[in-house]
């Protein structure tokens, strides 16, 4: 059993269980940022502390690529990263394979700036999304609040 499967499946594992009680007072924090109750500034402090050594070079560039990976979609990161990278490594058609994926996933994205550019629907597009956008961040704050509390009160036994 591959070392991934052992820490999301093993409930006696040594990090299951220490990342099963992270997991509810993150859902809250990010909840909180969400719905405007704690300043994202706070964040700021934390990033001023990181050594200059891990922001420059080729270390902060793969760690951005990474961390931008992560926030976007955990999916995608998983397919990209666990997936696909060591079929790369071990066909001979391998190098190939990152620029068919790159392609295939940005393709939905490019039909519908295509659509929004033919239709001319930017403007009354940027309107409406700014709306809906503000209430759904409030909503999907209010989600993971609520998550977070339910997995916070299952996990630590509250």
């Amino acid at each position: 059993m591959d070392a991934w499967r052992y820490i999301r499946y093993n409930r006696n594992g040594v990090f299951s269980p220490v990342f099963r009680k992270l997991i509810g007072p993150l859902l809250i924090v990010t909840g909180l940022v969400l719905i405007g109750l704690l300043p994202f500034g706070l964040f700021q402090r934390v990033k001023i502390r990181i050594p200059m050594k891990l922001k420059n070079g080729k270390i902060g560039s793969f760690l951005l690529g990474a961390s931008f990976a992560l926030a976007f979609s955990p999916t995608m990161f998983v397919l990209f990263f666990v997936w696909l990278m060591p079929l790369v490594v071990t066909t001979s058609y391998g190098l190939l394979l990152p620029a068919v994926f790159g392609v295939a996933t940005s393709l939905p994205l490019l039909i519908l700036l295509l659509l929004l550019w033919f239709f001319d629907a930017k403007k009354r597009i940027l309107r409406t999304s700014r709306k809906v956008g503000k209430w759904v961040q409030r909503m999907a704050g209010m989600l993971l609040i609520l998550i977070g509390i339910a997995d916070t009160l299952t996990y630590w036994s509250l």
